[in-house]
């Protein structure tokens, strides 16, 4: 199985949201996008894929993330 990492933000912290600026789910996208940037860039491309679990958004507690590597060849 690929190595899972959680993120979980308690707040929305985008500006445009908390400015009442833009209130779309769409923007979740950047969040994802962001992670990916993120782990791309430590772990090389194409080795992680980010999947949103929960939103603020869409009427949700907390923004949750799930981060999916691929195998890092680690020993368990």
């Amino acid at each position: 199985l690929p190595d899972r990492i959680q993120i979980i933000y308690n707040k929305c912290g985008c500006d445009l949201y908390r400015k009442g600026l833009i209130v779309s789910k769409k923007l979740c996208i950047c969040s994802e996008k962001s992670l990916l940037y993120n782990w791309e860039s430590v772990f090389g491309q194409n080795k992680a894929t980010v999947i949103r679990k929960n939103s603020i958004l869409n009427g949700d507690e907390s923004c949750v993330f799930e981060v999916r590597m691929d195998e890092l060849g680690h020993p368990n």
